[in-house]
């Protein structure tokens, strides 16, 4: 599902032409298949080549990416999930950890997801902990973060705040809410 989300935020940004460029330099199909795994080597690779491509630094595509993921599992039917975890961004952050990813892994066995702890530090503030096997991802958490401020139509500051990498990848993102 995430090889078909960075084909479609490509199609949708920079044109189908753009995108069977990127995926013929890396050596894959122009269509992926929604419910099948694939390595993250693919990812990757996308990713660094629509950087390369495109003339867009990695950090910033994957950012992009975070924010459009929001949209994209909406409009996959995962929409609801979301709407599960809380009627707004701070219901939503408090129930981060609390089964989100194991609610999608019924339905994706092979899925490998990040674990999330949030902090709510006051009405209006939170800290958000991720922790990952997998490297390089701090700017697509941050955009997730954005994207769902989005979502809830709720003004937000999204900021990392601190990383700690070893056996697995922790970040650290604060987000004030910006109340009118």
């Amino acid at each position: 599902m995430v090889n078909k989300a960075v084909r479609d935020l490509i199609v949708e940004n920079f044109g189908e032409q753009r995108w069977i460029e990127i995926a013929d330099n890396v050596g894959v199909d122009h269509h992926f298949i929604s419910m099948r795994g694939y390595d993250d080597k693919v990812t990757f690779d996308l990713v660094a080549k629509a950087s390369e491509t495109l003339d867009i630094p990695a950090d910033d595509l994957l950012r992009q990416f975070g924010s459009y993921w929001i949209r994209f599992t909406a409009s996959e039917g995962y929409g609801h999930i979301v709407s599960l975890f809380g009627d707004s961004l701070g219901e939503f952050l408090e129930n981060l950890g609390n089964d989100l990813h194991a609610r999608v892994s019924l339905t994706m066995p092979e899925l490998q997801p990040p674990e999330f702890y949030t902090e709510k530090l006051s009405e209006t503030r939170y800290r958000v902990h991720y922790s990952s096997h997998r490297v390089g991802l701090k700017p697509m958490v941050q955009g997730l973060l954005e994207g769902l401020a989005i979502r809830f139509e709720e003004p937000a500051e999204v900021k990392h705040i601190e990383s700690e990498s070893g056996e697995t990848v922790r970040e650290v993102f604060e987000i004030n809410l910006l109340k009118h």
